[in-house]
């Protein structure tokens, strides 16, 4: 038995694996779903009356894909060095 689906706009941000919906996304949900949305206290999401198909909606945006440099390791010798000046004093 499969389940209606329902357009709500989201009134919280949420994500799980492989989504991710903002604040004022329009989404499809399950009938049953959205049914816990709007009665939790506070509601998270409120239904869309009468959506046109303009509006743009999400069943699974994916979440975005960061990529991070991470600058290059000192090896344990060289956080040992000790620096020296030309007078031959340590820093």
């Amino acid at each position: 038995m499969t389940s209606k689906m329902v357009k709500v706009e989201l009134l919280i941000p949420r994500a799980g694996d492989g989504f991710s919906h903002n604040r004022g996304d329009v989404v499809d949900v399950p009938e049953d779903e959205a049914k816990r949305l709007f009665e939790s206290v506070p509601p998270k999401a409120k239904p869309v009356r009468g959506a046109s198909p303009a509006i743009e909606t999400t069943s699974a945006k994916p979440a975005p894909k960061i990529e991070t440099a991470a600058a290059p390791r000192k090896t344990p010798k060289q956080r040992r060095a000790v620096k020296t000046t030309k007078a031959g004093k340590t820093r």
